[in-house]
């Protein structure tokens, strides 16, 4: 897709005033609110502010405050005309005259330079630059004062120009606490609303979004005249939106006459001329004109290099979007073009830019095109660095939501990375240790962000950093507790109720306030933790440091592999698996393990079989391990510990289930630990803080009635948001869980045990630390396309009514502004007074979403004694999205959950004996092997629903830190050499090494051959 980052980001380009005509207007205006008269031109502005900047200097000293406010007025109207490079200059200048002298000069210059990295897409600094000039306005005019709410806006508007549309529209609505709206200048107010239409836009309320836009162009119209480049802008930005809303007519018609009022007023060879070009070029497409794009990408590029200099970054940037053009089409021109725009972006902007990466991917496509590996491996290597550090720029910051979705746009650069190795460099050392590089630094890259900046902050002994803590853990428990009660009660969302236009829905009205502010929170406490820590090396060498000898990580990735020879729309396959493993010595060995389609359907029918004692497990288990771990043995060289990472659905497989070419479980003869990447042994290699409490048992709460339950249905009032009808969702009592905690208090005698009335949802959320965390009850997971199924400690639907054929069919898809799309609101813990539905207070129901900001710092061991706590939404790269996820973010060292519905029984008896073993001293995850063990062996609980359930991810070792070794009563796996002798050790082919020569034959040739020049001797 052809992307435009000037047409986006050149939004910033007339939102502020134009210009200063004389110094006693400069000095009574507001912060950037100096407008011309109506009809004057750009230039004779910028003249006038010239002269201002010279008067100035003559009445005021060359380093006064009042020169440098006309100085920073001169650099808006600079960016206005396209003048970057003075315009940074003239910023700079007045910043470093202002630093300690005047607040509000600083914030003009401030705001400035802010501008300027913005429309050079330095998004970062912009935001760093516009924070630091809302804090200066605010220094020096107060908290009533409307022009400070309008550099809060216009933070907000950059944080949305860089993704994150929910604190941008967030900081916009803020705003206006600072004063009315109606006290800024008709300009403002129309950038107001134009910069509110853009975080609406990104996050999908286009409703609001159409109506900031329309308000926008007219008040721009009004009071700058229908001519007015400002007026121009906002409606090109219209008649963008228009395109993305599908009416290409109205989109043409209105980004032509943009196009004419441009040329008109700021001439032909103008960088936002050339803007306005680009989005022309983009309606072209739309209308299968790939001719007219064409015309206007090359028109673009003339413009940009007539106007600011063939060097100027925004050539690169047009040059960048008529290569992909060129390239998609298979027409000449296009490796011109992006070589082009590499050269300019380097001398431009140094070598560890973000736009430097981008061209040498693309550049490195081109080279990987036509058979130039090496020269393609060279570039993806100074790309992957590069993405590695702007991508920790990206995880510091903003909530998870944003996080995750600023990890989506980088996928697509981590997925060339690995396909290029599997397609084009299989047996290239470089590309191995390039693909497993990327794979490791980035998987499961958002859940470590989120789980460090939590544990930063907490470990801060500032009460404020507390308090900051508690009010999203408060956000959060509400905000759940809202969306849960309307969808038991009530239904679903409509597109105005979710974004607050229908204020008389007071319920959805809430929902989306309580999710801003929560969302602000977080953002909140990603910056506290930039401050307090910086992010963790992870590298293949302090992974590898980290394994134990004699272990080995399993690093599986899906991935989607790329032909850079193919058409755009077809150039990515199907999505495959690959797997790496990583021993102590720091060796890396891949292999392909083939299409994900087929792989996952073996998980499909293993799951399947698992889910009853009847299941053919075994024959579902020979097949998986067949298409993975049969692939991955030869690579292990006889490591028989294996710290597991999977990926996609093979997250939802206990690997220890599957069966080996001999019969025999993995479980006998390999000791699994599970982790969502390798990125987690970096963690267990420093040492974990300490336990604040003992052991807590929460068990067998009292869930209430379910009177009511049913009843709620007929209240609902709308379609059922999921496959299952919350509504009707009600849990049994669990009498084996109260057994369970009265084995295990016997096991821990000093644990706090908590059952029946006293199992409580703020029982758990108020717990600080525990060593231990044991929760025997029903867990759940809503899957949108599901139905719930009974099971001993899962949910159940109420009979008394059923869902109607129109909820139904409403119910298989959930509303796109429904809460519950999020898969952290699905999944949970059913607690005391589940059943008993209510609209204020604790609703018995524990989410995942509420789980991440429980304090499990210093909690050793969870262990979730219930249905399905270990299963969730999956996405590839970032594990599984359920309350396993929560509770690393949250804190706990080791997890124990459970892949489906589990025996009362068996699980009672499974969690006794596992305690015992923790007891005397055995680990956390060899403890639980050993357990399973011993039930297979036993002929009533030997199939793997009893005793394969649940997996051990986290740390491994004892629970006084101690690592334990596991015990075999089986060998282990000889690997065949070439000539089909089983060689002692390993004698598996390295990546890279002589095909067909195991390293055991040639340390056998050396030593004879050393032999044979002794004896010569």
């Amino acid at each position: 897709m052809i992307k435009h980052r000037i047409a986006c980001l050149s939004a910033m380009a007339l939102l502020t005033a134009i210009a200063a005509d004389s110094a006693s207007q400069a000095q009574t205006s507001s912060p950037a609110t100096v407008t011309t008269s109506l009809g004057a031109s750009l230039r004779d502005a910028l003249a006038s502010a010239e002269r201002t900047v010279r008067s100035r200097e003559s009445s005021h000293g060359a380093s006064s405050p009042q020169v440098a406010e006309a100085l920073a007025a001169l650099a808006q109207l600079e960016i206005d005309v396209g003048d970057l490079a003075k315009a940074e200059e003239h910023a700079r200048k007045a910043r470093g005259m202002v630093e300690s002298k005047s607040e509000r000069a600083l914030g003009d210059a401030l705001s400035a330079l802010a501008r300027v990295a913005t429309v050079r897409g330095d998004t970062f600094v912009a935001e760093d630059l516009q924070t630091g000039a809302f804090e200066a306005y605010k220094r020096a005019l107060g908290d009533k004062d409307a022009s400070v709410g309008f550099a809060l806006c216009t933070l907000g508007y950059i944080q949305a120009l860089r993704g994150d549309f929910q604190s941008g529209e967030s900081k916009c609505l803020d705003a206006a606490r600072y004063g009315s709206r109606s006290a800024l200048s008709a300009s403002q107010r129309a950038a107001w609303e134009l910069q509110m239409g853009v975080a609406y836009q990104g996050k999908g309320l286009r409703y609001n979004a159409a109506k900031a836009f329309q308000e926008a162009f007219s008040g721009f119209q009004n009071v700058l005249g229908p001519e007015h480049p400002a007026t121009a802008h906002a409606m090109s930005r219209l008649a963008a939106f228009y395109l993305f809303m599908g009416d290409v007519g109205l989109a043409d018609r209105l980004q032509t006459r943009s196009l004419e009022l441009r040329v008109k007023t700021l001439g032909a060879n103008n960088r936002w001329t050339a803007e306005s070009m680009l989005r022309l070029a983009d309606v072209r497409l739309a209308q299968k004109d790939t001719a007219g794009a064409r015309d206007l990408y090359r028109r673009a590029l003339s413009a940009m290099g007539r106007g600011h200099g063939a060097s100027d970054p925004g050539v690169a940037e047009v040059a960048m979007d008529l290569g992909t053009m060129l390239w998609n089409a298979r027409e000449p021109g296009a490796e011109e073009l992006f070589r082009r725009a590499l050269d300019i972006r380097e001398k431009s902007f140094g070598t560890r830019h973000k736009l430097v990466a981008d061209a040498l991917r693309a550049v490195a496509m081109v080279d990987e095109a036509a058979g130039r590996s090496s020269a393609a491996l060279e570039k993806l290597d100074r790309a992957e660095a590069i993405y590695d550090e702007y991508a920790g720029k990206l995880m510091t910051r903003g909530s998870e939501k944003q996080r995750r979705a600023n990890a989506d746009k980088l996928w697509t650069f981590w997925n060339r990375v690995v396909s290029f190795q599997a397609r084009s460099a299989k047996d290239e050392p470089k590309a191995v240790e390039l693909a497993f590089r990327t794979v490791l630094r980035n998987k499961g890259r958002v859940l470590d962000a989120m789980a460090d900046s939590l544990s930063l902050v907490r470990a801060s002994p500032g009460a404020d950093d507390a308090k900051l803590i508690e009010k999203i853990a408060e956000n959060r428990g509400m905000f759940a507790q809202q969306v849960l009660y309307r969808s038991r009660v009530r239904g679903t969302y409509t597109e105005q109720e979710a974004s607050g236009n229908n204020k008389e829905v007071t319920a959805a009205w809430l929902d989306a306030l309580l999710s801003r502010v929560s969302t602000d929170a977080e953002a909140t406490i990603s910056l506290r933790a930039e401050q307090l820590g910086k992010a963790r090396s992870v590298t293949k060498e302090t992974i590898a440091e980290a394994l134990p000898p004699g272990a080995a990580l399993v690093e599986l990735a899906s991935y989607r592999p790329f032909d850079p020879k193919a058409p755009a729309d077809t150039s990515l396959g199907d999505p495959r698996y690959a797997g790496f493993v990583l021993d102590h010595s720091g060796q890396v060995r891949t292999v392909e393990l083939g299409a994900a389609s087929v792989i996952d359907e073996a998980v499909r029918k293993l799951r399947k079989a698992l889910a009853t004692p009847q299941g053919d497990a075994k024959s579902a288990g020979r097949q998986l391990d067949e298409l993975v771990m049969k692939p991955l043995r030869a690579h292990l060289r006889g490591a028989r510990v294996l710290y597991l990472a999977p990926d996609g659905a093979l997250n939802l497989v206990p690997f220890g289930a599957l069966v080996d070419e001999r019969g025999d479980y993995l479980v006998e003869t390999l000791s699994i630990t599970y982790l969502t990447s390798g990125r987690e042994l970096s963690r267990m290699a420093s040492t974990p803080p300490a336990p604040r409490s003992g052991a807590i048992v929460i068990a067998n709460p009292e869930y209430g009635s379910a009177q009511g339950v049913g009843a709620g249905n007929t209240a609902r009032g709308g379609a059922s948001t999921v496959a299952v009808d919350l509504g009707r969702v009600r849990f049994s009592a669990l009498p084996g869980t109260a057994q369970e905690a009265s084995s295990l208090a016997s096991v821990f005698p000093d644990a706090k045990v908590s059952t029946g009335a006293e199992a409580t949802e703020s029982r758990i959320k108020g717990l600080r630390g525990p060593k231990v965390l044991h929760v025997a009850t029903h867990g759940f997971f809503i899957d949108g396309s599901r139905s719930a199924q009974r099971g001993n400690r899962a949910l159940e639907l109420d009979d008394a009514e059923p869902a109607s054929p129109a909820d139904d069919k409403q119910s298989k898809q959930l509303n796109e502004h429904d809460p519950l799309n999020d898969p952290l609101m699905r999944s949970g813990l059913a607690l005391a007074n589940a059943n008993v539905v209510n609209s204020g207070g604790e609703d018995g129901w524990l989410t995942a979403y509420e789980g991440m900001t429980l304090d499990l710092v210093g909690t050793q061991l969870v262990v979730l004694s219930a249905c399905e706590t270990g299963v969730g939404e999956v996405a590839p790269g970032e594990g599984v999205f359920g309350l396993r996820r929560a509770l690393v973010v949250a804190g706990a060292q080791t997890q124990v959950m459970s892949l489906w519905k589990v025996d009362d029984e068996a699980t009672r008896d499974l969690m006794v004996a596992y305690y015992k073993k923790l007891k005397a001293g055995g680990g956390r995850s060899e403890g639980l092997r050993q357990v399973q063990l011993e039930m297979l062996s036993t002929p009533a609980r030997n199939h793997p629903y009893y005793w394969a359930s649940f997996i051990p991810s986290g740390d491994p070792r004892s629970l006084d830190g101690k690592p334990v070794e596991p015990k075999f009563a089986k060998g282990g796996y000889g690997v065949p050499s070439f000539d089909g002798v089983k060689e002692r050790g390993c004698a598996c082919e390295m990546a890279g090494g002589t095909r067909g020569w195991p390293w055991g034959w040639l340390t056998l040739i050396g030593a004879v051959a050393v032999a044979g020049l002794r004896r010569r001797r």
